[in-house]
């Protein structure tokens, strides 16, 4: 036992057994086995008496009462030695001190000290023996309890000012670009929301994903800013050839004519077309990052095992470049962790849970961090994809985790496209900063993007898509 540790722990137990602004939040937050590194066997005892009496009394006991609880334990193993120990040092945290002896803030710096090293040398303890899977589950589990251990400060005064602009400010609300979820978003996104959008396989997920990066920043350029699309599914040369025919206007069919023999582009393709596509291609290239995570080599190496770090990796090094992020479109969760899973980085067994965090996940290390908005993707069950058109599929209907948009601002579902008509429709099933509305019909354009037809159609609930007249 040393000398500090010692002094460490009597100014900690001083400032839990004597009345002061922090005694029962440092009560709450103790635990014997912080001790066990840096302090005897008598401390840990004392320790877990002295909380064991508060939790169920919800008071601090007596020096005597603590004394009989300690000599009592100790007697029970014949431990003579440490109930010496023990009892000398209650003798000298129940001196009562003077005013000047406490300081909350020393106090706590002392306490979160403590922690600190309990869990630098309970990791090293943990480490031998763990594979990659493990690893990265240990750090990140001790991680979180050593943030919620040292939260010992109190929480600041909360009283609600005068000014209230800043709770109804809607400046930094931005268009999507898309009208129809501008409508469901009461003007479209705000910096530090994450946004979930369910839909079966086929549906047009990654279509919407990619209408969504490029046109915010179609409807509200602005020098600084880009919009990224992470792909975990496709690679990159299938959504540059959406895309380009997304916003040039040109149908992907025609596209194909063109280019299929470079020799005879110039011949097949119009001045106008290709006027079309040079523009598209450089604003795309000025406003909007497509990052293939798909698992295909890049330029030699291969991209998307590397989780959320790997995301927040590549916003610093575009903040480096003096550009600021947007929005973030990922497309789709359960590939990415998969992803993760297949570099053996994750758990397959723990995919539920992986699911179930994945949207606070973002929301804490990406779109709070980053100021910035983040779409998820993600797969209906295959329960749900299997309903009638007439029947809205819910955020609970998310694959494998129904709890999946828990932490969503808004959540979107996207039907089935009905085979004769070309129609479908999305649903916002959840929302925060606005009402719910119906169901809005939607049809791909020629050039794969979604446009509202809600004049020549409605949803009926329960009966489906029908002509207005």
């Amino acid at each position: 036992m040393q000398t500090r540790g010692r002094a460490v722990t009597l100014y900690l137990l001083l400032h839990a057994v004597h009345p002061n602004p922090i005694q029962r939040r440092l009560l709450a937050l103790l635990r014997p086995e912080y001790f066990q590194y840096t302090d005897t066997r008598a401390v840990g005892v004392l320790v877990r008496c002295l909380l064991s009496y508060y939790e169920q009394l919800n008071q601090v006991p007596s020096k005597e009462a603590l004394s009989a609880l300690v000599a009592d334990k100790l007697l029970e193993e014949q431990d003579d030695s440490t109930r010496s120990e023990a009892l000398a040092l209650i003798q000298q945290l129940y001196v009562p001190p003077p005013l000047e002896a406490f300081d909350p803030q020393v106090a706590q710096a002392l306490f979160n000290h403590l922690v600190s090293n309990y869990y630098k040398t309970y990791l090293q303890t943990s480490l031998s023996g763990f594979s990659q899977v493990n690893f990265d589950d240990l750090i990140k589990e001790t991680y979180e309890r050593y943030r919620t251990a040292t939260s010992l400060s109190t929480y600041p005064p909360d009283l609600i000012p005068e000014d209230l602009s800043c709770f109804f400010r809607t400046k930094d609300r931005v268009t999507t670009g898309i009208p129809f979820l501008d409508l469901y978003m009461n003007g479209g996104m705000e910096p530090g929301e994450v946004y979930t959008v369910l839909g079966s396989t086929g549906s047009g997920k990654t279509l919407l994903g990619l209408q969504l990066t490029y046109s915010t920043m179609l409807a509200a350029p602005a020098n600084d800013e880009v919009a990224l699309f992470y792909s975990y599914e496709l690679p990159r040369d299938v959504l540059i050839a959406r895309v380009v025919s997304m916003v040039s206007n040109i149908p992907i069919s025609r596209l194909q004519a063109i280019y299929d023999d470079p020799t005879l582009a110039g011949e097949i393709g119009q001045p106008d077309e290709f006027d079309k596509i040079h523009r598209a291609v450089a604003f795309l290239n000025k406003y909007c990052y497509f990052r293939d995570f798909s698992g295909e080599q890049v330029d030699g190496k291969v991209y998307g095992s590397g989780g959320i770090p790997e995301i927040t990796a590549d916003i610093e090094s575009i903040l480096q470049e003096g550009r600021r992020v947007r929005s973030i479109v990922i497309d789709w969760s359960l590939a990415m962790i998969r992803r993760e899973i297949s570099a053996g980085r994750k758990s397959h067994d723990r995919i539920v849970h992986y699911l179930a965090s994945f949207v606070q996940d973002f929301a804490i290390q990406v779109a709070r961090k980053y100021n910035c908005a983040v779409w998820i993707f993600h797969q209906l069950s295959a329960e749900a994809s299997k309903r009638s058109l007439h029947h809205v599929p819910d955020h609970t209907d998310a694959e494998w985790c129904k709890s999946f948009a828990n932490y969503a601002w808004y959540s979107f579902s996207l039907s089935r496209e009905d085979v004769e008509t070309h129609l479908q429709y999305i649903a916002c099933t959840k929302a925060r900063r606005s009402m719910l509305r119906p169901p809005t019909v939607i049809r791909k354009t020629d050039y794969l993007a979604f446009a509202e037809v809600g004049g020549d159609y409605k949803f009926i609930p329960g009966v489906g898509i029908r002509g207005r007249q």
